[in-house]
């Protein structure tokens, strides 16, 4: 999070527009699951990823 409270997700223009929207999806997954605020990256990705 940045300091004014906002998320900031940047998405790779040269990926095509259904997997930036994936990948924005996804990341917006973790922003409302307050990932971010977890000390085990590994077991959040997994979590966000279904494994």
């Amino acid at each position: 999070m940045e300091d004014d409270g906002y998320y900031t997700v940047v998405l790779n223009p040269a990926l095509s527009a259904d997997t930036n929207r994936k990948t924005k999806l996804h990341e917006i997954k973790h922003i409302l699951r307050r990932d971010f605020d977890k000390a085990d990256c590994d077991q959040v990705e997994n979590n966000a990823r279904g494994a």
